[in-house]
């Protein structure tokens, strides 16, 4: 269900999440210009495709909101365990003669856990209208 709110922070989630695969997560020059993306690297590629899967199948909980909820906080602890790791691989590789430089699939992994952040808060405000409107009934 795209039309709620949450739903559309779910689906941006998915899709900043995926942009780690077109785009440079960051670079690496010595000799040669050479690229981190989610196509050279199994684990965040691992990484990315479970913090995609788990957004979309968050936006397909509609009908249980408190499950949707735990979907959402799920996909922003995996996404910070990717940066966890994006971090850990940028030290590694900036601690040696090579000049690193983020890319925009960096930026996009990045936004991922705000917006799994504002899902949840959108999720805690539905849950919180229909409570009060079955108080009505």
């Amino acid at each position: 269900m795209i039309q709620r709110v949450q739903s559309v922070y779910l689906f941006l989630a998915a899709v900043f999440a995926l942009l780690a695969f077109v785009f440079p997560v960051f670079s690496f020059e010595s000799d040669i210009t050479e690229v981190l993306n989610a196509k050279s690297d199994m684990a965040l590629m691992i990484l990315v495709v479970v913090t995609a899967i788990l957004a979309l199948f968050g936006i397909s909980q509609f009908k249980n909101r408190s499950f949707q909820q735990k979907i959402s906080l799920g996909v922003g602890l995996v996404s910070m365990a990717t940066i966890a790791y994006l971090a850990f691989k940028y030290w590694s590789i900036s601690t040696t003669d090579l000049q690193v430089s983020p890319g925009i699939g960096g930026l996009g992994l990045l936004l991922v856990p705000i917006f799994c952040l504002l899902a949840y808060s959108a999720i805690g405000k539905d849950e919180k209208l229909v409570k009060s409107l079955d108080r009505l009934r």
